[in-house]
């Protein structure tokens, strides 16, 4: 009986297993049927889609086909101008070099072009293959038999679309890369031209005018003779597609857009009388980049550029002169610098011109005058900023002033941060910034206007030091681009120090106005100087940071830079550091700005907190004195307003024998009333639980002291002082009682 029970379990778990097998089998065999179901109505719809891509591609092919060999002519035609060209035009041979160059990397983009479409041809091509064989591999069921050949007939028409236009295209792939071969050995060919040109440009130079003076006659017969063949040589380069027509509109163009700059912004910034005097100061300037432009649109050979262009600039440099001196004081500060700027400018092309360098001379001239528009641009956003200044913001700082009235210096701008923040971004970071930025750019212009834009690459990002050590490591890289990006670093760092002081200040403000529920703060309220010693410091250690990243400047050279000077540094180090550790201990609570405190007998307010350094605002007579931190630090000075802003004050009254003490003290009494008012920021000027009190003090040989003692703001004693003695002496005379004043002034520990 057993054994028979186990064979029957046995059995039907075989049963059970083969019966949830073949139910398994089903829902996949169904859902591979979904499945192909909807991979033919895919592959139908792109089927459809490739059949129109196929079409408009074969639509289009051709006149691609015309542009590429008329490209590849062009690129041919260009190297034979290269060979043949005559080497007393600098000026074509630059432009020839720069549309070899502009060639040979549209080539060299092109063919990365073709390479992405076969690597996607070639991709789609093997999908497609692939999902043809895995159909036929693939048994189905004879229903599903129809709707499977289907999906392989359409996926076959697709792949033979994309055959035929890999097909199609591998002729001219192979085409373009043959000329992109012939390409790179021109480029390689340019490039040593470039090499040459640059030095006889910048470092060779040309004829100059001491040479001439040495061999006129020799000098003008080559004049001649160049003059002679410059018709040929013109008519020969416009074989070029036009190309060279081409490049002079837009010189023509920018000069017409910087001068209507300059002509706009002098329009704005002065009218009438001024307007004429002031273009009057710049047309000089105007006149020499003219004579350089038309030198550069005509391509002038370079005999001829050197002749005239010395002598031109002469000209011009008299004529500045001229109108400095007659301009002075008819025209703003400001323009009249920029004059004698032009003039220096001018005076150094000139010079570059007479050695043999008239194409550095040129370079500076357009720099000068692209330089000119930005300067005047510039000054007319400083014109425009000033004018939204007076409108805008300085009504705004008056409302605002009354609620900070107390708070003096750094702490003061920062408190009007949050009204003058916008002020402050334009003119702390956005003119300095465009200013520094505008130099490179306009010396880029300047070169590029003469096809020398790599020269730029060059000086502006090559570093003109680098440093390295034993193993090779970079010791110290710069280069004009990191210079200039690290003081625009300076502009924006500094703003942002200020923003962050405002930001926590004025939350400051607000948390001390809730807590204390007055609507005008004292400045020694609020702990001010710690905070902004760490926001400042933190800030600042983050810009040292990017200066060491930016200049490649390894930590262990520094290390072993601070190693070898830590003994002479520290002693020299030691007053400074100690005052700034000294600073940090004050700030962290001892005193405040804004605080009074006594130190060797000088009572005085606290105005500022430095790193190392506090300044007292002395309460007598209105002068301030300097105590180096340390010195303060190791003093027992006593902080007049930590423990109450009151100080203890009595001033005392001399009456004769006789005199009726409740009267005196009655009369006191209700004349020390008007005593009784605010300051400017609401406090009580006399401490209200004490009042005032009229007392007996001593007695003399003849008279009798009455003392009016009472706790008073501590800013506010000696005005109070005085005003209390002439209210006493006044109110004793009118009712017939003679006074004799002393005053004992006693500080409350």
């Amino acid at each position: 009986m057993t054994m028979k029970f186990g064979r029957h379990i046995l059995l039907f778990l075989v049963g059970a297993v083969l019966t949830l097998s073949f139910q398994s089998c089903r829902p996949e065999q169904a859902e591979y049927s979904h499945t192909l179901n909807d991979l033919h109505t895919s592959l139908q719809e792109k089927y459809l889609d490739q059949s129109r891509m196929q079409q408009k591609f074969l639509e289009e092919y051709g006149r691609a086909h015309d542009q590429m060999v008329l490209a590849i002519d062009k690129s041919e035609n260009l190297p034979v101008l290269l060979y043949t060209q005559a080497p007393d035009y600098t000026l074509n041979l630059c432009r020839i070099l720069k549309e070899l160059t502009r060639e040979h990397d549209r080539f060299i983009d092109k063919q990365r072009d073709y390479e992405h479409i076969f690597q996607d041809l070639d991709t789609e091509i093997g999908r497609y293959e692939r999902l043809i064989a895995s159909l036929k591999q693939r048994p189905v069921e004879p229903a599903m038999e129809t709707c499977r050949d289907s999906c392989i007939s359409y996926a076959s028409g697709i792949l033979d679309s994309y055959t035929c236009i890999r097909e199609t295209l591998s002729e001219d792939k192979l085409l373009y890369q043959d000329a992109v071969r012939r390409m790179n050995v021109t480029n390689d060919y340019v490039q040593t031209c470039f090499a040459q040109l640059k030095d006889f440009v910048f470092k060779e130079g040309q004829t100059s005018w001491p040479q001439i003076f040495s061999h006129p006659q020799y000098y003008m017969d080559r004049l001649r003779h160049t003059v002679r063949t410059a018709d040929e040589e013109q008519a020969r380069l416009n074989l070029l597609s036009g190309a060279f027509r081409r490049s002079t509109l837009p010189m023509i163009l920018n000069f017409l857009a910087l001068l209507a700059a300059i002509l706009l912004t002098l329009w704005v910034r002065a009218k009438g009388a001024g307007l004429k005097t002031s273009l009057r100061l710049f047309l000089p300037a105007i006149f020499a980049a003219l004579m350089v432009t038309i030198c550069r649109i005509g391509f002038m050979p370079d005999r001829l550029i050197t002749l005239i262009l010395a002598p031109l600039l002469l000209g011009v440099c008299i004529w500045q002169l001229i109108v400095c001196i007659r301009c002075s004081g008819k025209t703003e500060q400001l323009d009249r610098i920029v004059g004698w700027a032009s003039l220096i400018v001018e005076l150094a092309a000139l010079v570059t011109a007479f050695f043999g360098f008239a194409f550095i001379a040129m370079i500076v001239v357009i720099w000068w005058f692209v330089q000119l528009a930005v300067i005047f641009a510039m000054q007319c956003c400083v014109y425009l900023t000033r004018q939204y200044k007076e409108k805008k913001v300085d009504p705004r700082i008056e409302a605002y002033d009354d609620k900070v009235a107390d708070i003096t210096g750094l702490n003061r701008q920062a408190f009007l941060f949050g009204t003058t923040w916008l002020y402050n971004l334009i003119v702390g970071v956005l003119l300095p910034v465009a200013g520094i930025l505008s130099v490179p750019f306009c010396i880029k212009l300047a070169l590029e206007a003469f096809d020398f834009s790599a020269v730029f690459e060059q000086l502006y990002t090559a570093p003109f030091l680098h440093l390295r050590d034993n193993d090779g490591g970079d010791v110290l890289k710069m280069s004009a681009q990191s210079i200039v990006l690290l003081v625009c670093l300076f502009f924006v760092f500094r703003y942002v120090v200020r923003l962050i002081h405002g930001l926590w200040q004025n939350l400051s403000f607000a948390s001390v106005r809730r807590k204390t529920h007055r609507e005008k703060i004292n400045s020694n309220d609020i702990n001010l100087s710690l905070g902004n010693t760490i926001i400042t410091v933190l800030l600042w250690l983050v810009y040292i940071a990017i200066v060491i990243v930016t200049l490649r400047i390894p930590i262990g050279t520094l290390g072993l830079v601070a190693g070898g000077f830590s003994a002479g540094l520290g002693l020299a180090l030691k007053e400074p550091i100690n005052n700034f550790i000294s600073g940090i201990q004050l700030m962290s609570g001892r005193i405040r700005v804004g605080d009074f405190i006594e130190c060797d007998g000088v009572r005085g307010k606290v105005i500022s907190i430095g790193y190392l350094n506090t300044v007292l605002r002395v309460v007598d007579d209105d002068s301030y004195i300097v105590f180096l931190n340390s010195t303060l630090f190791n003093k027992n000075f006593k902080n007049l307003s930590r423990n109450s802003i009151y100080d203890y004050l009595k001033v005392t009254v001399n009456v004769c024998y006789g005199t009726d003490v409740e009267k005196v003290r009655t009369l006191l009494l209700d004349a020390a009333e008007s005593l009784k008012t605010k300051d400017g920021y609401g406090r009580d000027l006399v401490e209200p639980g004490f009042g005032i009190q009229v007392v007996v003090d001593s007695f003399n040989e003849k008279d009798v002291d009455f003392g009016m003692a009472q706790y008073v703001l501590i800013e506010e004693h000696i005005a109070y002082t005085y005003h209390a003695r002439e209210l006493i002496y006044k109110t004793l005379s009118q009712n017939g009682i003679t006074p004799t004043l002393r005053t004992d002034v006693q500080i409350l520990k």
